[in-house]
């Protein structure tokens, strides 16, 4: 299944060529010279910090990519649109020489939930399809109860973090620079008014009192619990094993 490559996995147009000298964790990696590249469109389990353990399969995530990258590697980075994160690390889709996509990899291996951050969306429909081969299959993260999608209504207060998160879209209001879904009195789902280009206006209001899964942050802002969404491709309805619905335009 890992070596089901789909064509728009490979990279075409203009690469940096570039060695990678360390893998940090599963979806970071140091290069010679010193600079981190953190992989677009993939999160992989956490390594613990600051006291706290390790994330189940965050181990196997970073070897799997020390296993596949055979340290030092020559690798192809093809950099986002939006170059650098808020850590100043460089944001980049990753290839071996021989064109296989790292981030698809990953996802296919089930050590990684594919996200979708715009406008670093060259993969995209790509990671989706990735990741649904996984969830089907059962693999890494998706054979983990602890990695299972948590009821809106359920969640609690001191829960926050990435998780996938299930519950009914009661409603869509609109505030001057966001629209909101809630899907309980707790918790909502945002969405910003500069992502509204890459949403349905139609497909999101048929939202409205069905359930549906949707994977991200879960922050806290006041009392509430709130999970911006990006793009469309991280809304699956729960029932359909992965198959995205079109929210999309």
């Amino acid at each position: 299944m890992v070596q089901d490559r789909a064509k728009d996995c490979h990279f075409s147009g203009e690469t940096a060529t570039e060695t990678v000298i360390q893998v940090l964790d599963g979806d970071t990696v140091r290069l010679q010279g010193g600079a981190s590249v953190r992989l677009i469109g993939v999160n992989s389990p956490e390594l613990g910090h600051d006291g706290q353990p390790d994330q189940e399969l965050a181990r196997e995530a970073k070897e799997f990519l020390q296993d596949l990258l055979q340290l030092p590697q020559l690798v192809q980075l093809l950099s986002g649109q939006k170059s650098r994160d808020h850590y100043g690390r460089r944001l980049a889709h990753m290839a071996l020489l021989d064109g296989s996509n790292v981030q698809q990899l990953l996802l296919q291996a089930g050590l990684a939930f594919h996200i979708s951050s715009p406008p670093n969306l060259t993969f995209n429909d790509c990671y989706v399809r990735a990741q649904r081969l996984a969830r089907q299959a059962g693999l890494g993260v998706w054979a983990l109860p602890v990695y299972g999608a948590i009821e809106a209504q359920t969640l609690a207060a001191e829960q926050a973090g990435f998780m996938r998160v299930v519950g009914r879209v009661g409603r869509i209001t609109r505030t001057q620079n966001s629209l909101w879904l809630p899907m309980s009195k707790e918790f909502s789902l945002r969405i910003q008014s500069r992502d509204l280009v890459y949403f349905n206006d139609a497909e999101l209001k048929k939202m409205i009192g069905s359930r549906w899964e949707v994977s991200g942050w879960v922050r806290h802002v006041g009392s509430q619990s709130v999970m911006l969404l990006r793009h469309p491709s991280v809304i699956v309805q729960p029932n359909r094993a992965g198959q995205q619905h079109k929210i999309t335009k």
